[in-house]
């Protein structure tokens, strides 16, 4: 009788652990996760839009640098680049506002912000501003969104324009939770007023 070959394969197996040999196994591969290699602008490369490159210098997000391509503001190699899509290589000279761009690597930094900071880049009135609290960060950083003087709480810092823009603009719908303190308390009406919508200077808000 002839026996299919998978179960003569099943048999020699089953006779193997019997007979008390020890299976071998193929030795396993490398379970380490993968790296990658980060972004060196110093390196020869292959192409890379425009846009993205200005969002890696930590200027802006990409939808942003394609404005700031049709201005006119931007220039590769000494030229004025204006239309989009455009590609270039890592090791071409690239100039926004006539300041030279390198490509850098993306840091983001959380903190808790103490009151009496103003949340900007640069106030030359202000007597302190949140970039004091980053005075021994060497990478080039801007906060994301804003919080008031008087207020504590968490704020992000980062030069990747891209993450940036999907945690502040308004298509995105990124909700903000704040605990507030009140010396008196609140009442019904206020309350109302406070869902419905409230004026103030730079708009109206209204709370969930």
């Amino acid at each position: 009788r002839t026996v299919p070959a998978s179960r003569s394969m099943s048999a020699e197996r089953r006779s193997g652990q019997k007979n008390g040999a020890k299976r071998s196994y193929a030795p396993k591969r490398d379970e380490k996760p993968r790296s990658y290699p980060k972004y060196n602008p110093n390196r020869g490369g292959g192409e890379i839009r425009l846009n993205r490159f200005i969002s890696q210098s930590g200027v802006c997000s990409r939808r942003e640098a394609d404005d700031f391509i049709l201005a006119g503001v931007v220039t590769v190699n000494g030229q004025v680049v204006t239309e989009l899509g455009t590609k270039i290589l890592p090791t071409d000279e690239v100039r926004f506002n006539d300041e030279r761009l390198q490509g850098e690597k993306h840091v983001y930094i959380v903190l808790n912000k103490p009151k009496g900071y103003v949340t900007t880049a640069s106030d030359p009135h202000a007597d302190k501003t949140v970039m004091d609290l980053l005075k021994g960060c060497p990478s080039r950083v801007f906060p994301v969104g804003r919080l008031d003087k008087n207020t504590t709480g968490v704020l992000m810092f980062t030069n990747d324009g891209e993450i940036a823009e999907k945690l502040t603009h308004p298509s995105y719908d990124k909700k903000k939770i704040y605990q507030v303190s009140l010396d008196n308390k609140l009442r019904g009406e206020d309350y109302d007023k406070i869902l419905s919508g409230i004026e103030l200077s730079d708009g109206v808000i209204a709370a969930d």
